[in-house]
């Protein structure tokens, strides 16, 4: 394997104080820490440049790194005194904490200006789901530029190509998107443009593996395969409460299908926290790009509507969750934003209205516990069994749900978005946390 070293000793990560900047710079400095402490060495000097808006959000990226390697620093604590056990200066397990905290920011500057990326052999772009914005970056790094960068793009949804087509990148750029959160989710997926660089496909794939991601390699098409499967769900699922509020109101359609998919389904989160989670004005972007490119409709009107009544989501800088369709405590939501009366309505007034509508789900799984189950195949399939003859509404939701998840896995591999079923149901699994893909059997 050829040695890539070379190429440490200038980054750039753009967006670097955004979710995802401030993620994959903090992947890069833990893979650089984890390699300083098995080889008590480094080949190079790693010099990452951090390159955001305002002094103000490059402060806090500061802090937030800070905060990250402490914690690093004391899971790792017995190995970090034997790499420096020549250090006779450092006595306590605190000394050495902030020496080696001290030390791995030192490889870390900050700027608002881009041209200071101008001698940057490797660029990690985190900037929002514009690609407009992208490209007007890309030129500027170009215009300056002592060297032909590579640039992997975390893109979400803009085609590959496109960007490298418009930027006049000549290949050297491939999709290298993360899923949030960068340092903790473990699935990558790899996009590279028509006429990309071996090269750097090459090194993508041996960094991802490096930084202990996972890769799943994606078709250059709008959306990719996380988000070609989101966003449609989140047209399915608008769709599906605008037929339900002829029934009965909006929130109420909105809180039962949100309770499905979470609960009938056993995921995580049901799809309206999750685009909380992702944020309205971010899944519209994404919704849009697609919509443009693939020639496809995708309906997010009411997302937009919210949009223009303040209603966002998103998350604060230290991961807690902004208030979107769901209002929050403590990161759980306690209440459905009602349009016609412009306030949020508690899920308990909510539920009481709907007491056994739904149907029972008592003993239903939880994704919390199965998660952590070496026998939920055995579960879910049981669970799945029982659900496909159940005759509630909640039932017949969720089996409608299966049914459009299962096309739609069906479709992105008929366009060979994705390689295999296989694929597919590690990104859904991997990415979205979820316990089954739309491929398992029992689903």
């Amino acid at each position: 394997m050829k040695n890539y070293d070379e190429k440490f000793s200038s980054i750039t990560v753009l967006g670097a104080a955004g979710k995802m900047g401030s993620g994959i710079l903090l992947c890069l400095l833990e893979y650089f820490a984890r390699r300083f402490l098995s080889e008590n060495k480094l080949s190079i000097r790693p010099a990452i440049l951090a390159v955001d808006l305002s002094d103000e959000v490059l402060r806090g990226l500061i802090s937030f790194l800070r905060a990250h390697l402490t914690k690093f620093a004391e899971r790792n604590i017995v190995r970090l005194r034997a790499a420096y056990t020549d250090n006779e200066e450092l006595v306590e397990n605190s000394e050495h904490i902030d020496f080696f905290v001290r030390e791995m920011l030192s490889h870390v500057a900050v700027s608002t200006k881009i041209h200071a990326a101008a001698d940057s052999a490797l660029v990690f772009e985190a900037t929002p789901e514009n690609p407009d914005l992208k490209i007007s970056l890309f030129s500027d790094i170009l215009k300056k530029s002592t060297v032909s960068p590579w640039i992997l793009s975390n893109t979400s949804s803009i085609p590959i190509s496109e960007l490298d087509k418009k930027s006049e990148l000549h290949g050297n750029i491939i999709g290298f998107h993360f899923y949030n959160p960068p340092a903790v989710q473990k699935l990558l997926e790899l996009i590279p443009s028509e006429n990309g660089s071996r090269e750097l496909y090459e090194f993508s794939r041996w960094i991802a593996a490096e930084l202990g991601k996972k890769t799943v390699e994606v078709k250059d098409v709008a959306g990719f395969a996380g988000n070609g499967v989101f966003v449609r769900e989140i047209s399915y699922a608008l769709d599906k409460v605008a037929a339900l509020s002829s029934e009965t109101s909006w929130e109420k359609g909105i809180f039962m299908l949100d309770v499905v998919t979470r609960d009938y389904l056993v995921r995580p989160m049901g799809i309206f926290q999750l685009i909380d989670y992702v944020g309205l004005d971010v899944c519209v972007s994404i919704a849009e790009i697609m919509q443009e490119r693939l020639h496809e409709e995708i309906n997010v009107e009411k997302l937009k509507e919210l949009i223009s009544m303040g209603i966002v989501g998103g998350q604060y800088p230290n991961g807690a969750q902004k208030d979107g369709i769901f209002r929050y405590e403590k990161n759980r939501p306690v209440a459905v934003y009602d349009v016609a009366a412009h306030d949020y309505r508690p899920f308990n007034e909510i539920e009481s209205e709907l007491i056994g509508e739904l149907g029972e789900k008592n003993d239903f799984p939880r994704w919390k516990i199965l998660r952590r189950d070496k026998g939920a195949t055995g579960k879910l399939a049981n669970h799945f069994r029982t659900l496909f003859t159940g005759q509630s509404k909640g039932a017949q939701l969720a089996k409608e749900y299966l049914e459009f998840y299962r096309s739609l896995g069906s479709k992105l591999l008929e366009q060979h978005v994705v390689g295999s079923t296989e694929d597919l149901n590690l990104v859904m699994m991997l990415g979205f946390q979820h316990l089954y893909g739309p491929f398992n059997d029992f689903v």
